[in-house]
């Protein structure tokens, strides 16, 4: 009897799509979107998130532990907060990558110290140009090496939406 080659995808077919809700936990997602823009930030469980409340004005850190969807609730270490609650969250993402202003005033400065021993030996007319543009890439990285070091927030409300998604796939039940 010749063996089907085809028939060996289906069985394995079959056995993944049967076993592997078994071995998938469910994605419930904090998530944090700019009106009419992608995604900005989104958080699950186990993450660290530093948030301020409506009464408030004091920043709370806390790790998430549950999300719930139905409820609109989301649990954290010591407090259970609902959505609608949260004023404002602070990301813990710099605004700009710190490598980036350090490699943009390093190599600023390596060229302002070339241009100013070129400019010492040769003695170029265009030397003040030179000089001008590295002294502006040095204080540009400087600048941004600054900014990096600050978070940012986001204020819940006409700019920014707070939502929960839940991506759980579910089956519905056969029969009734």
């Amino acid at each position: 009897m010749k063996h089907c080659k085809w028939a060996n995808y289906v069985v394995m077919a079959f056995f993944l799509l049967t076993f592997i809700p078994f071995f998938v936990h469910s994605q419930n997602v904090l998530q944090i979107e700019k009106r009419h823009t992608k995604v900005m930030l989104k958080y699950t469980t186990g993450d660290d998130v530093t948030f301020k409340l409506k009464q408030s004005d004091q920043w709370i850190t806390s790790t998430l532990n549950e999300i719930n969807y139905d409820q609109q609730i989301i649990r954290f270490t010591n407090l259970t907060v609902v959505l609608d609650s949260i004023a404002a969250i602070r990301s813990h993402k710099p605004l700009v990558p710190p490598a980036l202003g350090g490699a943009l005033w390093r190599s600023g400065l390596v060229a302002l110290a070339n241009v100013a021993l070129y400019g010492i030996v040769f003695q170029p007319s265009n030397f003040k140009e030179f000089a001008y543009f590295f002294g502006g890439v040095t204080l540009s990285g400087v600048g941004l090496s600054q900014l990096s070091k600050k978070n940012r927030i986001y204020p819940i409300g006409k700019k920014y939406n707070l939502r929960l998604l839940d991506l759980n796939f579910y089956i519905p039940a056969v029969g009734g």
